[in-house]
């Protein structure tokens, strides 16, 4: 890129931020890990990001959490593998449907709202 001032030219690189989806899934007891939510992000911070989201949808305590990591499904493909987290907690949480959510999501690439990035 170049920077056009009134006394030069000067050349600066020019950097880009992507965005990505990421699917949360959420793991209670023994029960397999189900779809909470698929939002719009910048990555970095996933495991904090799925567990702020839980905490701030009244679907978990913070003190609940016990685990946040990256799925490793053989169903995700390489792209995939670093948009999907599962969040263990302790005792059970009720995932209400998509729809019935108080967080809303929107993207122009049409992502964001989708119920998972695998499908």
């Amino acid at each position: 890129m170049v920077e056009h001032t009134d006394a030069a030219e000067v050349t600066r690189e020019d950097r880009l931020i992507t965005e990505e989806p990421l699917e949360i899934r959420v793991r209670s007891g023994s029960l397999p890990p189900r779809r909470a939510w698929v939002t719009m992000r910048t990555p970095g911070h996933d495991f904090e990001l799925a567990a702020g989201w839980l905490v701030n949808e009244g679907l978990a305590g913070p003190s609940s959490i016990s685990q946040v990591a990256y799925c490793t499904d053989d169903d995700l493909a390489p792209e995939q593998e670093f948009n999907v987290v599962t969040v263990n907690v302790t005792g059970t949480t009720a995932l209400p449907h998509r729809h019935e959510s108080a967080s809303s999501g929107s993207s122009a690439c049409g992502v964001c709202g989708k119920d998972s990035v695998v499908e």
